[in-house]
């Protein structure tokens, strides 16, 4: 054994596959974030995100806006991206991209509304 590990091939092939591990592992770790599954969602959310916005501005300044305004948007534009998902993909979302997307549309929230500049 110890001889097979000195072979310089047997090393040049066990730090390639180790290698290899690495770099799928890392794109497997990337594909799972928050930022990613927008991006690879944004077919779907970019009319859903548009759509938001022009909601929430509405919504500003009318008297009867309250928080809870802008959860039923939020709420309303998610069912909207579950079904567009849904339709093109043909299964739900998974709970992941729905915590991307409704972190993508308080983003947005937060922008029209100017809170954390």
């Amino acid at each position: 054994m110890n001889q097979l590990l000195q072979n310089e091939a047997v090393q040049t092939a066990l730090i390639t596959l180790i290698v290899i591990g690495l770099n799928a592992l890392v794109a497997w770790l990337k594909a799972k974030t928050k930022g990613s599954l927008v991006e690879s969602n944004w077919c779907y959310l970019q009319p859903i995100v548009a759509a938001f916005i022009k909601a929430a501005q509405d919504a500003i300044g009318k008297p009867e806006t309250v928080i809870g305004t802008y959860n039923q948007i939020i709420a309303k534009s998610l069912a909207e991206f579950a079904d567009q998902y849904n339709l093109f993909e043909g299964k739900a979302p998974t709970e992941a991209e729905i915590a991307a997307a409704r972190a993508e549309l308080v983003a947005a929230l937060q922008r029209v509304l100017g809170v954390g500049e």
